[in-house]
């Protein structure tokens, strides 16, 4: 079987997102796919679209130009659909609906065979879009007054959530999934808290809906109160130019916790890895209803549990609700109760072979595209 993979997005490497895709893609490779993938690229001013790294469309240098060329045109994506034999063409979705991808669509089904699966990495997303400028809200508009005629063209939605359908579309839910090859495991060499303090993670893009505002003014509430003879230090990996980090550091600031909460701006590899090594909990989400989500399935907090780090979030995630080695706080705007998190911490027994032999066995991408394929009758 072949799959025509599709993003409408620039890879980067190192990028969350973009490890995401290109575990993805080498998944459905593992499991004898034939994908050919599209995706962008920049170089030299321009951008341009390629299949399999070669490049199919160059687009013009004007910024302006180049967006809608980008996002609204198709036809060398039909080209490349034409000539090859695709059983499915599976697109990352990324709020691009319009008449023209309408029409994309509609080619698709009109000029083969292939079943047509959008994937939604986060949905609903329409909160997202409370706080953003002139243009990107305008987009939005018409993205919801096309969305819904997409069910005329595509046979499944992919989601992380549990509805049935979205859009008027059958919906699959599957678990984001991981590539466990470069994620390590402190199953045996990882930090121990020696009793006098305990190291928190939070890797994010740094975004209001991340919630790390409730981490931070819970640990200044927990130094404030004089019962805090087990020390907290709180890492915040991410970029240190968003509105949310600019928010986090002025919460710092009035707290007075500069000894305690580091920014450490965008890591990766090896410096990643150190800064995990000596963690204790890693933190997910706490904000999730910022934007109207009480389910998902987060990518970070998998990598968490591949790393055999316990950690925290506030959403509804069904593949770690009931495990004990999760700490779940409430999805509103109280603040953390560190004391609850220490006794928590110290009280639990965490078996951190099982974290990562669970990672192995229910969490790879190979084991969720086999989601996809039980639902579709083995057509994909």
């Amino acid at each position: 079987m072949a799959v025509l993979f599709i993003v409408f997005e620039k890879i980067t490497e190192g990028k969350g997102i973009s490890k995401k895709i290109l575990q993805q893609v080498s998944s459905l490779k593992n499991i004898g796919k034939k994908v050919d993938f599209v995706s962008f690229e920049y170089n030299n001013g321009f951008y341009t679209r390629t299949v399999n790294n070669v490049i199919c469309k160059r687009f013009k240098k004007n910024k302006v130009v180049s967006f809608f060329q980008r996002f609204y045109t198709f036809e060398d994506i039909i080209d490349v659909y034409q000539k090859g034999e695709y059983d499915v063409v599976y697109i990352r979705y990324n709020h691009i609906a319009s008449y023209f991808f309408l029409k994309f669509l509609f080619l698709l089904k009109k000029t083969g065979n292939a079943k047509v699966i959008l994937e939604i990495p986060t949905y609903p997303y329409d909160e997202e879009y409370k706080s953003v400028n002139l243009f990107t809200w305008v987009r939005h508009c018409e993205e919801r007054m096309f969305r819904s005629s997409m069910r005329k063209y595509v046979d499944y939605i992919v989601s992380y959530v549990n509805d049935n359908s979205i859009f008027g579309i059958p919906s699959i839910s599957i678990s984001n999934g991981i590539s466990l090859d470069n994620i390590p495991s402190y199953v045996e060499n990882k930090h121990i808290s020696n009793g006098h303090d305990i190291v928190l993670t939070g890797v994010a893009s740094m975004e209001f809906w991340h919630g790390y505002d409730r981490m931070i003014k819970g640990i200044g509430e927990y130094y404030k109160s004089g019962n805090n003879t087990v020390k907290i230090y709180f890492n915040l990996v991410g970029p240190e130019n968003t509105l949310a980090s600019k928010e986090y550091k002025k919460l710092v600031t009035f707290y007075k916790l500069e000894e305690y909460v580091v920014f450490h701006n965008v890591l990766s590899g090896d410096v990643l890895d150190r800064v995990f090594a000596s963690t204790d909990i890693a933190i997910g989400c706490l904000g999730c209803h910022r934007k109207g989500i009480e389910d998902i399935k987060s990518l970070k907090n998998r990598e968490y549990c591949a790393r055999s780090i316990p950690f925290v979030y506030s959403e509804n995630d069904s593949d770690f609700d009931s495990k004990d080695f999760v700490f779940k706080v409430v999805p509103d705007e109280s603040i953390v109760d560190i004391a609850k998190l220490v006794n928590w911490f110290y009280t639990s027994k965490f078996d951190k072979k099982a974290m990562r032999e669970f990672s192995e066995t229910d969490l790879s991408w190979e084991k969720q595209f086999s989601k996809i394929y039980d639902v579709m009758d083995n057509q994909f």
